[in-house]
């Protein structure tokens, strides 16, 4: 039995060395694509878990965009569904994604939030709506095939949107924003200030470099 558990235990070993070996010119290549050409501030034990992700989920996300393999595009495709239906739950990226025809058709046909993704989907790509460029290959290795980066699109000169919720405020700005509503707490709100956004910041221009 113990002479069982050691046989194992060495196999499990050997098959451990044996995929970090195969894939380490893999790592070597992501490693410097990150450092070298995003120029991303990582350490080891970063890019190591970052790695490991790629290889087990297929998609990574980065400071610069996101990051996959291009044999699971159809699993960061899934993602990207799923982000998309969040992004149909807040009123204000619901009329960044749809004309005001198409959101009183939707509301009129009671179209549910999978429906509206692929309503999007037949006219934008998923890219578009993460606001992504469309993806290039970043590099290639024999092991694990091509690596593709989708970048931001504020980082080559467009805009990118941030909401701010009251609780993202400091305790100062919060009693300023109260003063302002001319309430003294946010039971007094006659909206949910934690839930809906209190403003909205873009970040960027229009102009590409």
């Amino acid at each position: 039995m113990l002479l069982t558990a050691i046989e194992k235990s060495i196999t499990t070993f050997e098959t451990f060395t044996k995929k970090s070996e195969r894939h380490k010119e893999a790592y070597s290549k992501f490693t410097s694509y990150l450092k070298d050409e995003l120029r991303l501030n990582l350490n080891e034990e970063d890019l190591k878990e970052m790695f490991n992700k790629l290889l087990g989920e297929g998609f990574i996300e980065t400071a610069e965009g996101y990051i996959y393999l291009k044999d699971s595009e159809e699993d960061f495709e899934d993602f990207a569904k799923e982000e998309i239906e969040e992004m149909l739950e807040s009123p204000y990226e619901v009329t960044n994604l749809f004309d005001t025809d198409d959101i009183i058709e939707m509301w009129v046909n009671e179209t549910s939030k999978e429906e509206a993704v692929e309503i999007y989907l037949r006219h934008n790509t998923i890219f578009d709506a993460l606001n992504l460029q469309k993806p290039k290959l970043s590099f290639y290795d024999n092991e694990i095939g091509k690596v593709m980066i989708a970048r931001y699109n504020w980082k080559m000169g467009g805009r990118m949107m941030f909401e701010i919720y009251f609780h993202d405020l400091n305790d100062d700005c919060k009693k300023r924003f109260l003063d302002y509503l001319n309430i003294t707490s946010p039971e007094e709100a006659n909206m949910d200030i934690n839930t809906l956004p209190i403003a909205i910041i873009e970040i960027g221009n229009d102009e590409e470099e």
